[in-house]
């Protein structure tokens, strides 16, 4: 194997980001998983609770889940003068309602945090996101998230994220398709680090702004 070859496992992260992880559930509430990112080379432990379950009496009227992360950036030695240099971490509190068979929409409140940054930068970011979900049959849905950074920087502010698909799912697999104005995978670095204005005229990717990634999310599910 050469030194390419290992870098992007073998041709399967070759050209585009590319995020492979697993998932299990430890608990009807609990999951923990795993993602390596192509981009900056991230290695990324995660977590989801279910804290609370919306009911079908509206006794409970939503549901509470708390999503976290660690993540490592393991690139060469020489891009970090100390171990805790590569360390960033995400947590994010999804609240969420099923408002009738079809529809479905959430707000996410989050903090993003690195440990090392620009010195115009800061180490923390507090940023909400809202999310809808459509359903317009029984294996296809419509969906749009949209994120707002909240902490200011002295420069180079973060821009809001966008994002709409479709998704088409059965018993085993899910597909998604969506255009987003993020360049990144792992949260965090979105949150801390989107400069393409999906509304304006400031983008890294040309000029008139408003540039938009198509993407896709391959799920398969399995049952032990």
């Amino acid at each position: 194997m050469n030194n390419g070859g290992a870098n992007d496992l073998i041709g399967i992260c070759a050209p585009s980001n590319i995020r492979i992880g697993l998932s299990y559930a430890v608990h009807d509430r609990v999951t923990i998983g795993f993602g390596t990112t192509k981009f900056n080379r991230l290695q990324e432990f995660n977590w989801k609770v279910a804290l609370l379950q919306q009911t079908r009496s509206n006794k409970m009227p939503v549901s509470v889940t708390y999503y976290g992360n660690f993540t490592i950036d393991a690139r060469k030695k020489e891009n970090f003068r100390y171990l805790s240099d590569r360390y960033s971490n995400f947590n994010q509190l999804i609240i969420a309602r099923r408002f009738n068979p079809k529809l479905s929409l959430q707000i996410a409140p989050s903090v993003s945090h690195y440990n090392v940054v620009k010195n115009t930068m800061r180490n923390d970011m507090v940023a909400i996101a809202f999310g809808g979900r459509y359903k317009i049959s029984d294996q296809t849905s419509i969906m749009i998230d949209y994120s707002q950074p909240l902490t200011s920087f002295m420069l180079d502010n973060p821009s809001p994220g966008i994002s709409f698909g479709v998704e088409f799912s059965t018993s085993a697999h899910a597909f998604q398709i969506f255009a987003t104005n993020y360049n990144g995978i792992v949260p965090q670095q979105n949150y801390m680090f989107n400069q393409n204005d999906g509304f304006g005229t400031d983008s890294p990717f040309g000029k008139g702004g408003g540039q938009f990634l198509i993407g896709f999310n391959i799920t398969r599910n399995y049952n032990f």
